[in-house]
């Protein structure tokens, strides 16, 4: 079974350095979202193992979307802060 990773970023080199080394190894599949906004939906619309946000974000800082995804839908949450 192959695991499901969302990652949050605005930061297009991050998200590409993260999504290739997974994908290349079919660790998991991933999906990438590049606000707040648009990952509340993907998590409303279907489940993923792990959230990978990468804060702050270019409309909010992503701690509040980060404790929204771990406590309402316990999904493992990764809060990189560069």
């Amino acid at each position: 079974m192959q695991h499901s990773l969302l990652i949050v970023s605005g930061q297009e080199k991050f998200e590409t350095l993260v999504k290739n080394s997974l994908e290349e190894k079919k660790m998991m599949s991933v999906e990438t979202r590049h606000s707040a906004a648009s990952a509340r939906r993907a998590l409303l619309e279907r489940y993923f193992d792990l959230v990978l946000i990468n804060a702050p974000l270019p409309d909010e800082n992503g701690v509040a979307l980060a404790l929204d995804a771990a406590e309402n839908r316990q999904m493992a949450v990764l809060l990189a802060v560069p």
